[in-house]
């Protein structure tokens, strides 16, 4: 029934401007809430999930049976935890779409119902924050692979005097050696695995970047959400002038801010198990990578400790961004009491004054993201987990230098 009500709606250009980009991003891996019922959706689903584990299988090999040089198999390493994060990402929030399809309706509805100058204003400025966040990360991504593929380009030589022991004769973006690398293939079998592999970087990348992007852009909306309520409450004192209308004034701001509630857990209870994943597979690359970049700075191998630092950049910036929206949710959820209480409560009659205490009440209890409802998503999660960095590099330099 909501699905058909969903369907009904007619996008504004503000609504394309928000969502536009997000909706695209997950119509490409199947996972677009308003579409999870139709079969075209879930034959997309099936081929993006199908294709991703096929190159954490194919890398998980590489690891087991090629690889001699350690810097290659840590590198490796860090495209399977990447791939491990884009199949999770994939297969549970099409598994959540329900939760998911509630979040993204809502957001419709709120891009449509909103008609005010002001707050369009405000829930502009936050779509265009994860606007710019999805396409500075998905770009620089694109950037990566392109510079991938530009590496592994075939260069024409003579390969008939070649045999399988003494030169690699096929080049792959994801450098795969053990089952292609050393045989002869021909053009068209060769160019198909080629191209496979390019589509497999592609969606590991959406899949991974852009769902961090997909969380982090409902995530920025509700927090508009949030600043609206807030700004309501400045209306109260024209609200009680008008003596009427006080009562349904409140009793709507009430249901506006249980929707955001329910809202606000769907998002959490989406992202709940990923964000587990999150932070084990990081903390993994984080690891590995400090092991390697130490190693290569004693050896003088300045280029492979340059990528090993990179690459701990890159996923101190993934969680920085769920640790980020983590911050906004409970920051602007929680504002809501500090505004109810400098509004003008006290010329409300009892009965009114009762309903703002609750409000106040609820909203005291903050709001937190979770990974595995145990692990607070917020900035100073974030900065323990920097600390923590520090000390383990501090250890582990300690280690090597004995």
């Amino acid at each position: 029934m909501d699905i058909e009500k969903y369907e009904k709606k007619t996008w504004s250009k503000e609504t394309t401007y928000a969502l536009g980009l997000f909706k695209y991003l997950t119509k490409c891996l199947g996972s677009w809430p308003p579409d999870c019922h139709k079969f075209t959706s879930l034959f997309i689903f099936f081929t993006v999930l199908l294709i991703q584990i096929a190159m954490m299988f194919t890398l998980v090999i590489e690891v087991c049976f090629a690889y001699e040089d350690n810097n290659d198999k840590a590198n490796t390493m860090c495209f399977i935890t990447s791939a491990t994060l884009s199949i999770t990402k994939i297969l549970f929030i099409r598994l959540k779409s329900k939760n998911m399809f509630k979040i993204v309706n809502n957001a419709v509805d709120d891009w449509q119902s909103v008609t005010n100058y002001e707050n369009k204003k405000i829930m502009k400025k936050f779509a265009k924050k994860a606007r710019k966040i999805l396409i500075y990360q998905l770009g620089f991504s694109f950037i990566t692979i392109n510079m991938m593929i530009l590496d592994s380009l075939p260069v024409s030589q003579d390969n008939s005097n070649l045999t399988a022991d003494s030169q690699l004769l096929n080049s792959f973006p994801m450098k795969t050696t053990y089952y292609f690398g050393y045989i002869e293939l021909s053009w068209y079998k060769y160019t198909a695995l080629y191209f496979l592999q390019i589509i497999q970087l592609i969606f590991c990348a959406m899949g991974n970047v852009g769902n961090d992007c997909y969380f982090f852009g409902m995530a920025m909306h509700l927090c508009s959400q949030f600043v609206i309520l807030r700004l309501q409450t400045k209306d109260f004192k024209t609200e009680i002038n008008k003596n009427n209308n006080c009562t349904n004034y409140i009793k709507n701001f009430v249901k506006k801010h249980q929707q955001l509630i329910d809202i606000a857990n769907c998002l959490k209870e989406s992202f709940n198990f990923i964000l587990v994943v999150q932070l084990a597979n990081n903390a993994f690359a984080i690891l590995l990578m400090g092991i390697q970049m130490l190693l290569n700075i004693r050896s003088g191998d300045n280029v492979t400790t340059i990528n090993a630092i990179v690459i701990i950049l890159i996923v101190s910036l993934q969680l920085f961004l769920y640790c980020h929206a983590g911050e906004e949710l409970k920051y602007h959820s929680e504002s809501l009491r500090t505004a109810l209480f400098k509004s003008p409560w006290y010329n409300m009659p009892n009965h009114n004054v009762k309903n703002i205490l609750f409000i106040m009440l609820r909203a005291s209890k903050a709001f937190n993201l979770t990974a595995g409802s145990v692990y607070n998503i917020d900035i100073d999660t974030f900065t323990k987990i920097v600390k923590g960095m520090g000390s383990y590099f501090s250890v582990l330099q300690a280690l090597f230098i004995e």
